[in-house]
């Protein structure tokens, strides 16, 4: 039974401590228009120049999503926005060969230490149709900018990838465009992670700086599963027809709505909340002896170096994490604070889960305290 499936995965989401960091809770306001009489609707093109008749209605929806996420991150009228990309990868494929002729070169961080597999790692179609350089971390974990520029002059990409899936630091995208505009490298940051924060205005906008940005939208601006393409230049070809046909305006709706919400005064206090709960965790783990990369975070996720089957033996005790390479080498988890903050977590609340998270690594068995400790996310 579907609606039985539906309800045993609410409650498992509402029993246990979520430290994905590429997942989110949306509002209902956010979830609705998923489900709506928007689903009916085909509408090939774009507003103003559809295939086909009668999309009035949805050629205001789509205004109104890319107008509301213009007034969100205060862009200029020089920036085109395509709110119609299934999701993050599909938006990065989409924009690259919009951009950069098939066979170019093009530059990402090594997955490794960051990079997402979208940007060009083995096995992706972007690896598959482009010649994929990489660049690398310092032995610190932090963006090596040096390294950067004598990659870019080594290899002479076309493009390179900013931005990252597992990097707990801000960015400073003024020395990256500099060493671009230096080398005539397209510069393009995909903000999927960070986007809340960008927009709340707590870390490094790239806007001022990239020429061009996609986002996943269900990350840290807690909205439908979706990507966004902004640019300085029309490139959205790649879109349609390049990669998709109809786009989703049941999804296109739901951006609207999300972008509107991270307008709000409670959207700017949950975003402080969340990197106040990252900080507040890794210095716990620090104080305690775990090692947390770079030292800390200036945003919503940490990495720790732990022992290897960690994601395992917490998602046993209903804490979910996920393993990664950590920068030396040695396995590790990447925790992110940005669903417990959705259900309320404070300080309190951070201080129980990182001591929960320390026991269960331990060995002991702290099944039953995540239940009791969740029992709040039920309210």
């Amino acid at each position: 039974n579907l609606q039985n499936l539906l309800n045993e995965e609410q409650n498992k989401q509402l029993s246990t401590i979520n430290l994905i960091a590429s997942e989110n809770f949306t509002s209902k306001s956010v979830l609705e228009p998923l489900s709506s009489c928007l689903s009916n609707k085909y509408a090939e093109g774009l507003p103003g120049d559809r295939l086909y008749p009668g999309v009035e209605i949805c050629d205001k929806i789509e205004i109104l999503a890319i107008n509301n996420l213009k007034k969100l991150f205060k862009l200029s009228d020089e920036w085109i926005i395509n709110v119609q990309p299934l999701s993050g990868a599909p938006a990065n494929l989409e924009m690259l060969i919009s951009l950069v002729d098939i066979g170019s070169t093009i530059m990402m961080l090594t997955h490794n230490h960051g990079g997402h597999m979208s940007h060009g790692d083995k096995g992706s179609l972007i690896q598959k149709i482009y010649k994929v350089e990489e660049y690398y971390l310092s032995s610190e974990g932090l963006l090596d900018y040096d390294d950067i520029e004598n990659q870019i002059v080594k290899h002479q990409p076309k493009l390179i990838f900013v931005g990252y899936s597992l990097y707990p630091r801000d960015i400073d995208y003024n020395k990256i465009k500099l060493i671009c505009k230096a080398h005539n490298v397209h510069m393009h940051v995909d903000m999927a992670h960070i986007a809340g924060f960008i927009a709340a205005g707590l870390l490094n906008s790239p806007f001022e700086h990239a020429d061009s940005v996609t986002t996943t939208t269900h990350k840290t601006m807690r909205g439908p599963r979706s990507g966004v393409i902004f640019s300085k230049k029309s490139c959205f070809h790649g879109v349609f027809p390049g990669i998709q046909a109809g786009p989703h305006m049941a999804t296109i709706a739901s951006v609207a709505q999300m972008a509107f919400e991270c307008m709000q005064t409670q959207f700017v206090e949950y975003a402080k909340q969340t990197i106040l709960n990252a900080k507040n965790a890794a210095l716990i783990f620090q104080q305690n002896g775990l090692k947390v990369q770079t030292g800390g975070t200036d945003c919503h996720m940490i990495i720790l170096e732990v022992e290897e089957g960690a994601e395992n033996l917490l998602g046993k005790n209903g804490i979910y994490v996920n393993s990664v390479h950590s920068i030396s080498g040695n396995y590790g988890i990447r925790l992110g604070f940005a669903c417990v903050t959705s259900l309320g977590v404070k300080q309190e609340g951070v201080v129980n889960i990182c001591h929960l998270i320390m026991q269960a690594l331990n060995g002991v068995d702290v099944s039953s305290k995540v239940k009791k400790f969740t029992e709040s996310f039920q309210k």
